[in-house]
């Protein structure tokens, strides 16, 4: 048995066989951020925050969703900071939590413990008049 042929017998196997796809399937690389608490750039939905429930293709669910409209970091200046430092209150505007969202990401990033705790216990931002 050939290489290749090998390797797509793997790939059948695993379930990522993916020539009819637009995206590598759940279980074969990106099942890593399942269940982790993380930073959602999204394509024009803005920025998230929660719980990496599923993915398929190029869209995800996020459970426990907040977006964050305005953010700011306690040390530095991306969102990358936010994931491993968490939120600077007084320059941030969080809303109220979702149960759950459907999103189409840029980039997700997973949280430190300490970031997502800062994120899930951000104030809710009133309404502005």
């Amino acid at each position: 048995m050939n290489d290749n042929l090998k390797l797509e017998l793997l790939k059948t196997l695993l379930g990522c066989n993916n020539d009819n796809q637009s995206s590598i399937p759940l279980n074969c690389i990106d099942s890593e951020f399942i269940g982790k608490y993380c930073v959602i750039r999204t394509y024009s939905a803005g920025v998230w925050a929660g719980i990496v429930d599923k993915k398929y293709k190029d869209e995800i669910i996020l459970k426990d969703a907040r977006r964050l409209w305005r953010w700011k970091t306690k040390e530095s200046i991306s969102l990358s900071a936010i994931a491993l430092s968490g939120l600077d209150y007084c320059g941030s505007k969080i809303c109220e939590k979702l149960d759950m969202v459907w999103l189409q990401p840029i980039e997700i990033i997973p949280c430190t413990n300490d970031a997502s705790e800062s994120i899930k216990l951000a104030p809710v931002c009133a309404a502005e008049q």
